[in-house]
């Protein structure tokens, strides 16, 4: 009877588990903005220094920057829909530990993160396992994965 139990406790854990995959194939992970290039003028920026990431799971997408030094960007999650070569990011949320999350009001917070908008569509230009480039009406984006 007892073997029944730990069976019956066993396959209950196994059913609880969240067996959907994420559909977001390449794009799921760890990203590092690597240089952001202006559009209308050509200028590009070498960003591995500043330390701005986007981490994507499932419909969330979390950007953060872990710069030790200088001020920091607040770590702002967005829902995202994904097409073939669209991005389209809404609903941002500013990450507060200490309180409440906040609904994000002023968008000059995302700059850094190279969103002027929200919503706002990035066109997807290069999607791999270790390496994307992303288009806003402004910039070009290019991150690298962990």
């Amino acid at each position: 009877m007892k073997h029944l139990l730990y069976i019956y406790v066993a396959v209950g854990m196994l059913f609880s588990c969240d067996l959907v995959p994420s559909s977001n194939g390449d794009f799921d992970g760890f990203w590092q903005m690597t240089s952001v290039d202006t559009l209308s003028n050509g200028n590009g920026e070498d960003t591995r220094e500043s330390l701005v990431f986007w981490s994507v799971q499932k419909r969330l997408l979390e950007m953060k920057h872990l710069a030790t030094t200088g001020n920091r960007a607040p770590h702002i999650f967005f829902r995202f829909e994904r097409g073939s070569d669209r991005l389209v990011i809404y609903d941002p949320i500013i990450d507060n530990r200490d309180s409440s999350d906040l609904i994000v009001r002023d968008t000059s917070c995302f700059n850094i993160y190279g969103i002027d908008r929200v919503p706002d569509t990035l066109t997807i230009v290069t999607l791999t396992n270790d390496r994307m480039v992303l288009y806003t009406n402004r910039l070009k984006m290019t991150f690298r994965k962990y």
